[in-house]
C-alpha cells in the first residue's frame, strides 16, 4: 500500500510531496491493533459501568 500527499503552498511558493510505502503485513497487523483497542475499551467500559 502506497500513499502519497502533495500540498502546495502558494504563498512561499512551495511545494510539498510526502510518501509513505507499508507492506500488507503491516497494515493487517495496524488494523488487528487498532480494532483490538477499541473492543478492549468497549469491554472496559461495560465492565466498569456494570460495577457502579
Amino acid at each position: 500500500m502506497k500513499l502519497n500527499i502533495t500540498a502546495t503552498d502558494k504563498s512561499k511558493h512551495q511545494h510539498f510531496n510526502y510518501s509513505l510505502e507499508l507492506s500488507g503485513k503491516q497494515v493487517k497487523n495496524t488494523t488487528l491493533i487498532i480494532c483490538g483497542t477499541i473492543l478492549l475499551g468497549i469491554f472496559l467500559n461495560s465492565h466498569l459501568k456494570k460495577q457502579k
